[in-house]
């Protein structure tokens, strides 16, 4: 993982797919934080629902995985979704939790109720909805920017490549130069880590 496949990735997502933000998302997160509640709630997962939606992570309009049903399952494992959130933030020791503070074994349980709410084998639609939760610590995604993979064994794999990446410093440079072109109110906690992993994903496809 280095810089030039970064720079790839970002080349792609200008020149490509204009239509999800040349701010890479920095807006869309802004609203996400301000929005999300210290507990999951039937207003926020309703709200996440019209998001899936937006995103096409939610395409079906036949059973068992139209937006109602969707919005159904989630309301039923809202407890669920609630007691791994709260075990992330707390093995996070209450900061935000990023690629660098937690491991796959205390997301991996919150991961299986995503997985459910949507059925089916595609991770797909688990890893933007992670993303919606915890946006630093859910790496997107999709078939058409970053091809599918395994998502546990891409995670570890990513998540070991951004800790021994050195040059972590100049890769966000390179995202806050082009953001800034569009706004100079870049969101405090904006994931930069799983961005710059979903860059990598990107450019490795589009290379």
């Amino acid at each position: 993982m280095n810089l030039e496949l970064l720079e790839n990735g970002m080349r792609w997502w200008i020149e490509k797919k204009s239509r999800w933000g040349n701010d890479f998302l920095n807006s869309f997160y802004q609203r996400l934080y301000s929005t999300r509640p210290s507990h999951l709630n039937k207003d926020w997962w309703c709200s996440i629902v019209d998001i899936l939606g937006a995103w096409r992570a939610i395409r079906s309009p036949k059973p068992p995985n139209t937006k109602k049903e969707i919005y159904t399952r989630g309301l039923e494992r809202l407890e669920a979704l609630n007691e791994q959130y709260q075990h992330i933030q707390q093995q996070s020791s209450g900061r935000e939790p990023t690629l660098d503070n937690v491991t796959w074994e205390d997301i991996a349980p919150l991961f299986d109720v995503l997985c459910q709410i949507k059925g089916g084998v595609s991770p797909v639609f688990p890893s933007k909805l992670g993303h919606f939760i915890f946006p630093c610590t859910f790496i997107i995604i999709d078939n058409e920017a970053t091809a599918v993979f395994p998502y546990e064994f891409m995670w570890r794999v990513l998540q070991i490549a951004w800790q021994k990446f050195t040059e972590k410093e100049k890769a966000k440079q390179m995202l806050i130069k082009e953001i800034q072109k569009c706004t100079t109110n870049i969101h405090p906690k904006y994931p930069f880590e799983t961005k710059i992993a979903e860059m990598w994903l990107i450019g490795y496809k589009h290379r």
